[in-house]
């Protein structure tokens, strides 16, 4: 997912599936991941492939939007499943499916000459790495945090949230999730 500023409002949305889909490719062959990127870096480019799933109609739609594994689960695991390819083309062109996605979102922002913070799993296969900084061309720099940032940023944004709830300040963003108006979302529970 992406999270920028523009017209002094927030934007959020995901861009693509990412490790959902490398995952489920290496899940193909045994694997639990492709450690590095490893075995995508051997794989060469399927077209044919690639052009299918950069035209899935979700990359058309208008933010805010969101993608969920049923969402991945009936429009792109049919796709990989169908094809008769390697894992290693698989991954390969997965890779190259991935980062057009997010080189062009970050491109669409607009922020040209700008960092962007690269957290996740993704921050640990060498490949994408790789990969997305030649697909930005110098348009942003990719900026890859410390290791405690990249294992807990989930963890650390939800306790975040969570505090934001607890002060009844807004944890979520109506230009985010689409909603009518920015809500102070969650529940407390005390133990008694």
């Amino acid at each position: 997912n992406v999270s920028f500023n523009t017209d002094k409002k927030r934007i959020a949305y995901d861009i693509s599936p990412a490790n959902m889909l490398l995952n489920f490719i290496c899940s193909t062959i045994d694997k639990v991941y492709d450690k590095g990127g490893a075995i995508a870096k051997t794989g060469t480019l399927n077209p044919t492939l690639l052009d299918t799933l950069n035209n899935l109609s979700y990359y058309k739609l208008p933010f805010p939007k969101s993608l969920g594994y049923e969402w991945f689960t009936e429009e792109m695991i049919p796709i990989i499943v169908h094809n008769q390819d390697s894992a290693e083309n698989l991954l390969h062109t997965a890779v190259h499916h991935i980062t057009t996605q997010i080189a062009d979102a970050i491109k669409k922002t607009k922020h040209k000459n700008s960092s962007i913070l690269v957290t996740g799993g993704g921050t640990k296969n060498d490949f994408l790495i790789e990969l997305l900084q030649q697909k930005l061309d110098g348009f942003a720099t990719v900026i890859i945090p410390s290791e405690e940032i990249i294992d807990f940023k989930e963890a650390l944004i939800f306790a975040f949230m969570g505090v934001l709830r607890e002060r009844n300040e807004v944890n979520c963003l109506q230009s985010v999730t689409g909603a009518r108006k920015n809500s102070s979302a969650g529940v407390t529970y005390r133990p008694s």
